[in-house]
């Protein structure tokens, strides 16, 4: 194994908290003028926008952007080399609203995370609603990067 892909999760709600006020401005500006109707298509791809993390044997590691599964930027991105890596659940808040405003609240869910820790401090490199998935990776991670595991998750 050469390289591992990290697939991030990015939250629905903050899609859709950014998808309705950009499809609202396009809508309404494309009735005014018909050239602002592409607008509309720019916003339905930003909804299916993701990203991820490659990490390879030799430490190279790079952020990906795409829409479904092609990948159109790779930039370099610095992550912490890691004295091990650690796996478990942890808690996380998320403001459902803009800014300071906060109209919808705040959601409050769990999270398996898997973690690059060493002198300097620590970097999460991998949140998933799913433990198989996290378990799978940070072993993989482990065998790979040839450090050891701390797993909270047994």
């Amino acid at each position: 194994m050469r390289e591992i892909v990290l697939k991030q999760h990015i939250s629905i709600v903050s899609k859709v908290i950014f998808l309705i006020p950009f499809l609202f401005v396009s809508v309404v500006l494309s009735i005014f003028d018909s050239m602002f109707s592409f607008a509309i298509i720019i916003g339905v791809l930003l909804f299916v926008f993701n990203y991820d993390y490659l990490i390879k044997a030799n430490f190279d590691s790079y952020i990906r952007f795409g829409f479904f599964n092609l990948r159109l930027v790779k930039l370099k991105r610095k992550i912490i080399q890691p004295e091990y890596i650690s796996l478990f659940k942890q808690r996380y808040k998320t403001l459902m609203g803009f800014g300071f405003y906060t109209p919808f609240g705040e959601d409050k869910f769990e999270m398996y995370s898997i973690k690059f820790f060493n002198k300097e401090g620590n970097q999460t490199v991998f949140k998933s609603f799913n433990k198989a998935e996290v378990l799978t990776l940070g072993k993989d991670l482990s065998n790979m990067l040839n450090v050891e595991l701390y797993n909270t998750l047994i």
